[in-house]
């Protein structure tokens, strides 16, 4: 039973920082969203890397990982362009 919570928190968490980071841009600091972010992204690829290492090998699971984490950790930067190319402002 933990260890499929274990493997689920490699998913969920991210998912959960980058909601967070989409419904409480404005409200919260920049520097704790993006400090969120990276955690989050280098959770995801780790997660991703060990799930994928048996089956695609080393070098595949690490470009996967890399970017899946990398997408994860600029979900600032994506709001933050989003937003300003919408015209809309965050409410705050």
């Amino acid at each position: 039973m933990a260890l499929v919570i274990a493997e689920a928190s490699f998913i969920v968490l991210p998912l959960w920082v980058v909601l967070h980071i989409v419904f409480n841009r404005g409200r919260s600091y920049v520097e704790i969203l993006w400090t969120q972010s990276l955690l989050a992204g280098a959770w995801l690829a780790i997660g991703v890397f060990l799930s994928l290492a048996d089956s695609v090998g080393d070098r595949g699971a690490t470009l996967i990982a890399a970017l899946a984490g990398g997408t994860i950790a600029l979900t600032p930067y994506t709001v933050r362009r989003l937003r300003s190319s919408s015209g809309r402002t965050p409410t705050g």
